[in-house]
């Protein structure tokens, strides 16, 4: 019941008994069983106010521990991410649209696990920056990024240049076509534009935005399985949101060469691995 609900039931029974003692008892004792009511009243209203606020702020206390839980997290991951990489200039923003500190900091981790020579990345933004700047430390591999949003393309592609990162990334200018897959049509990025012979030991799905199509990343692994190599990992950011779970687990049930693990960052994350 919630508490302005409370407070009309507490005045209704308030008045009720209020209208009995005036109805059915001694007129000697009226006024001073009206004094008992609505001293009794009051005291269950103070309790009652009392329970409630001492509930929001300990609601309020829990929400924001967690919430500056979060931050630490992310501010240590920034750290461990600066510290990693040899990063001499400005980085752009990380949370919100881009990826979260916690998600970039298991990329790179990933990348230092696995040495992958060929990586592949879905959208392309800040996570491009940080590859780039790995495959630059390590002097070893090449990212292929696909991007269908020229605007943001651009973005990146300067970035990319002001942090003298050009030559270890070639950025993919991919518009979104029309696909078929299991009888149904999906837009992806047109893989025509990938040299087909190529290979990936990583790759990362952030893209394309949920708001192209209801479980708008489904298709990477259809797609993509062909171009995986054995051994091979997928990262996939964003999967606290309902959809991007569920694409998860459709992939599960239709390769079951893939394992998976649930990483809780921020925006919650999971990686598949190829099996054998």
């Amino acid at each position: 019941m919630t508490q302005p609900l409370k407070f009309l039931l507490l005045i209704f029974l308030y008045l009720l008994f209020s209208a009995g003692i005036v109805l059915f008892v001694n007129s000697d004792f009226i006024v001073s069983g009206l004094i008992i009511l609505t001293g009794l009243f009051l005291s269950i209203v103070l309790l009652e106010n009392i329970r409630f606020l001492s509930q929001k702020i300990e609601k309020r206390t829990k929400n924001i521990m967690q919430e500056s839980t979060a931050i630490y997290y992310q501010i240590e991951s920034l750290f461990s991410i600066y510290s990693s990489l040899n990063i001499d200039n400005i980085l752009p923003p990380f949370r919100g649209w881009a990826i979260s500190p916690d998600f970039a900091s298991l990329i790179l981790s990933k990348m230092k696990e696995i040495k992958p020579v060929n990586i592949l990345e879905c959208g392309s933004g800040i996570s491009t920056l940080l590859i780039a700047y790995y495959l630059k430390k390590t002097n070893k591999g090449h990212l292929f990024s696909l991007e269908h949003d020229k605007e943001y393309a651009d973005s990146t592609a300067e970035l990319l240049v002001r942090h003298g990162l050009e030559k270890y990334v070639t950025l993919v200018s991919a518009q979104l076509v029309e696909y078929t897959i299991n009888k149904k049509d999906w837009k992806w990025y047109d893989l025509y534009q990938l040299n087909q012979d190529i290979k990936f030991d990583l790759v990362m799905i952030d893209g394309p935005p949920f708001q192209v199509q209801p479980k708008s990343r489904y298709p990477a692994l259809p797609l993509l399985d062909n171009y995986i190599n054995q051994g091979a990992i997928i990262l996939i950011d964003d999967c606290s949101r309902t959809q991007d779970n569920e694409v998860v687990n459709d992939w599960l049930k239709e390769f079951d060469n893939y394992d998976s693990k649930w990483f809780n960052t921020e925006k919650g994350a999971y990686i598949l691995t190829k099996q054998s």
